[in-house]
């Protein structure tokens, strides 16, 4: 279950779900390389922009290479900006170790928070400071969210209302996860986003969370494309069943 629901106080919970998501192997490939994909689409319900934002993880489970990718149009009105994203790889209290991230062009600069990096950062939520990093999650922020210098800028993250930014969607994030696949188990990742809706007051932004299991036990509304093929949900839980009877007999 998703435990990255945050007790600190200040911090503005509108839109906390949780919800069974998709992850399948995005081609088939030997087992001593393979890409799982987990994918989740907000609905009308979530907090935030609302519909039509799709978020995309796909991480090799022995290399730990991994690809986050922000994509879709929304109804929304007004301007929305992620400023910050956070994973929950492991179970247990401790981070797991990233490196090597990359961000799009025209946002950040962002900063990693992990088992050795910025573990205790405080970034701008709700109006105040509040620790990014909740349990063993680990992520990536804009640095300029963080508690101190420089002034707080939430517009130098990922614009998920396109038709109101400069930045264009898709985003796309690179980065490695170190350790895995020791202490890696890929049936769940807990997910988590920060966004930010313009600006209330002189120092103050509205942010809104999005918690989210990426499972992949559960069927998303439509099927996943699997390497450029579109996939029928039939399809999907066979390659699911497979890959669970594959992973219990290695």
């Amino acid at each position: 279950m998703c435990d990255l629901d945050s007790t600190e106080p200040g911090v503005t919970m509108t839109a906390v779900k949780a919800f069974a998501l998709l992850a399948c192997l995005a081609a088939a490939v030997p087992a001593a390389a393979t890409p799982v994909t987990y994918e989740y689409t907000s609905t009308s319900t979530d907090g935030g922009p609302g519909a039509g934002i799709t978020y995309t993880l796909v991480i090799d489970d022995v290399t730990g290479a991994a690809t986050f990718t922000v994509d879709g149009t929304t109804a929304a009105t007004e301007v929305w900006q992620a400023g910050w994203f956070t994973f929950k790889f492991v179970g247990g209290n401790t981070p797991s170790d990233i490196t090597s991230l990359t961000s799009p062009d025209g946002t950040g600069p962002w900063s990693i928070a992990d088992v050795n990096e910025n573990t205790n950062i405080k970034v701008l939520q709700g109006g105040t400071y509040n620790r990014l990093l909740v349990g063993s999650s680990t992520g990536f922020y804009v640095t300029s969210l963080a508690q101190g210098l420089p002034a707080d800028d939430p517009t130098q993250g990922v614009c998920v209302t396109a038709l109101y930014c400069s930045s264009d969607l898709p985003a796309t994030f690179t980065f490695t996860v170190l350790g895995l696949p020791e202490g890696w188990s890929p049936d769940t990742i807990s997910f988590q986003v920060g966004y930010y809706d313009g600006q209330t007051q002189k120092t103050k932004w509205i942010t809104n969370q999005l918690s989210e299991v990426l499972d992949e036990t559960g069927l998303p509304p439509e099927a996943v494309p699997d390497g450029g093929a579109t996939v029928g949900l039939l399809g999907l839980a066979m390659l699911g069943l497979w890959y669970m009877t594959k992973r219990r007999t290695v």
